[in-house]
C-alpha cells in the first residue's frame, strides 16, 4: 500500500512540475496517468473490493481514470468524453456516500453554502462555456455539488473528516 500511495504523491508533484515547467505533452500524459493508476491500485490494496462502499468508490476512480485519459486529448469530442467521464465518477461518489450512510439532517445543513458556492462558480465560468456545452457544465456541477452535500452527511453518519 505505501508504494502505491509514494508513486501517486511523486506522480502528481511531477505532474504539477511538468505543467509548470511546460514540459511535453507525452510527460504530462504519462505523469497524469500514472497517478490515477495510482489511485485505483491504492485504492485495492486498501481493501475496496471487500466492502460496497470501496467497490463503488473503486468504480468512481476508474471513470475518473478515463476522464483524465479522455482530456490529455484535443478537441470538443475528446472534452465532452471526459465531462461525461467525471460525471459518472461522482455520480458513483454519491452512490458510495449513500451506501455507507448519510445523516440527512447534517446533508441538508450544507445546501445554503453549497447553492452560493456553486452559484459563484457558475457566475464565473459561464462567460468561457459554449452554448452547446452549458447543459453538460451544468449538470456536471449539480452532481458536483450533489456530491459535496452527501459527503458532509456521510460525515454526520460517522464517517471520517477524510469524506467531505
Amino acid at each position: 500500500m505505501k508504494f502505491w500511495a509514494g508513486l501517486t504523491v511523486v506522480a502528481a508533484f511531477t505532474l504539477v512540475a511538468l505543467n509548470l515547467g511546460g514540459a511535453d505533452h507525452w510527460m504530462r500524459v504519462v505523469a497524469k496517468q500514472t497517478a490515477s493508476t495510482g489511485f485505483i491500485a491504492l485504492a485495492i490494496t486498501a481493501g475496496a473490493l471487500r466492502w460496497n462502499y470501496g467497490r463503488v468508490m473503486l468504480v468512481g476512480l476508474v471513470f475518473s481514470w478515463w476522464g483524465d485519459f479522455f482530456l490529455t486529448r484535443s478537441g470538443d469530442t475528446f472534452f465532452l468524453l471526459g465531462l461525461v467521464s467525471f460525471l459518472l465518477a461522482h455520480v458513483m461518489y454519491c452512490v458510495g456516500f449513500g451506501v455507507r450512510g448519510v445523516r440527512w439532517p447534517a446533508a441538508a445543513a450544507t445546501i445554503p453554502v453549497v447553492v452560493v458556492l456553486t452559484g459563484v462558480v457558475l457566475w464565473w465560468i459561464s462567460p468561457h462555456v459554449g452554448a452547446d456545452m452549458t447543459w453538460p457544465v451544468r449538470a456536471y456541477t449539480a452532481v458536483i455539488s450533489l456530491m459535496v452535500i452527501l459527503a458532509v452527511g456521510a460525515k454526520g453518519a460517522g464517517g471520517p473528516w477524510s469524506i467531505p
